[in-house]
Formats: structure tokens, C-alpha cells, sequence
């Protein structure tokens, strides 16, 4: 199985159809929004290489921002959810 690691991957994208597209794109990858324009995804580092080659398909480079966060396991347990929703389990994520 491959060792996976959360990351929070958040957008400011213009336009509605892209942004639109982009945030299903993540929905198919399997990621979570935890706010508007805030989704949490576990993903391998294959997983994360396929998807930072497809992050230029959804942006304008001059007008759009996406900005990734990975999250390590020790981090992790401190994330506080106001109010609490379900979290995404913290033993899944395994540093890469």
C-alpha cells in the first residue's frame, strides 16, 4: 500500500467555469472541501505528481493562485474543526 500524506489545497480562481472544473477535478481525486475553496486530500506522492501536472489545465497563471499545503502527521493531531464535522483520520496519514 502506498504511504500516503494529507495536503490542503486552496484556490483563488477568477472565473466561475474554472473554478468550477478545478473543484471537481479535486472531488474526483478524491478530496474533501472543508471550506469554499479549501479541499483536504490524501494522497501518495504518485498521486501528488499527477495532480501538480494537471493543476495548469484549471488556472490562468496571470489572474489565478493555487496554493498546497502538505500536513505532517505530528501537525496534524492539533487541527481543530469549529464545529467539530469528522475529520479526516489522522492514522491515515504516513509521511512519505
Amino acid at each position: 500500500m502506498a504511504r500516503k500524506k494529507l495536503y490542503i489545497i486552496c484556490y483563488d480562481i477568477e472565473h466561475n467555469k474554472r473554478r468550477t472544473k478545478f473543484a471537481k477535478f479535486l472531488e474526483d481525486e478524491g478530496g474533501e472541501r472543508s471550506n469554499y475553496s479549501v479541499f483536504e486530500l490524501m494522497l501518495s506522492k504518485k498521486e501528488y505528481a499527477r495532480i501538480l501536472t494537471k493543476v495548469p489545465e484549471y488556472i490562468s497563471p496571470k489572474r489565478d493562485r493555487i496554493a498546497i499545503y502538505p500536513v505532517c502527521k505530528q501537525c496534524y493531531k492539533f487541527t481543530e474543526y469549529i464545529p467539530e464535522f469528522g475529520p479526516m483520520p489522522a492514522k491515515a496519514i504516513i509521511e512519505a
